[in-house]
Order: C-alpha cells, then structure tokens, then sequence
C-alpha cells in the first residue's frame, strides 16, 4: 500500500517494480550497478520508499534498456 508523506505518494519496492514492470532482482541489480540511483527515502524499518518521479525514471530506463536489446 502506497505511503504519503507531507503531500507526496512514496511505494515501497514490490509495489515499485510493478508499476515498473520489472522484478526485484533487475531493479536492484540496476541500482547496485550505478545505472539507476538508489531510493531517496527509507521508513522506519529502513525499506525503500520510491516516489513517483522514480519510478517514472525507472520505467523510461527500463523501456530504453528494453528496445536496444
């Protein structure tokens, strides 16, 4: 489930990929590689918390990665 923080949606990373289209692995494998920056914000059990702009940033990554293979 989607959490709001001061005004803005973050998701937690099974909700990311989802809307990213790509599994857990690929988008932490793509982080772990410098290809994609790390989520910005953690909650208080120090899962990550993506926001929109970064899934957003990820998806456009994941569609360029997608068409040049």
């Amino acid at each position: 489930m989607p959490e709001t923080i001061s005004g803005e949606v973050f998701y937690r990373t099974q909700e990311a990929v989802e809307r990213i289209g790509v599994s857990e692995s690929t988008l932490m494998r793509w982080i772990n590689a410098g290809q994609l920056p790390d989520a910005g914000r953690r909650d208080r059990h120090n899962w990550r918390l993506f926001s929109e702009s970064e899934i957003d940033s990820a998806r456009r990554f994941a569609q360029q990665t997608h068409s040049t293979s």
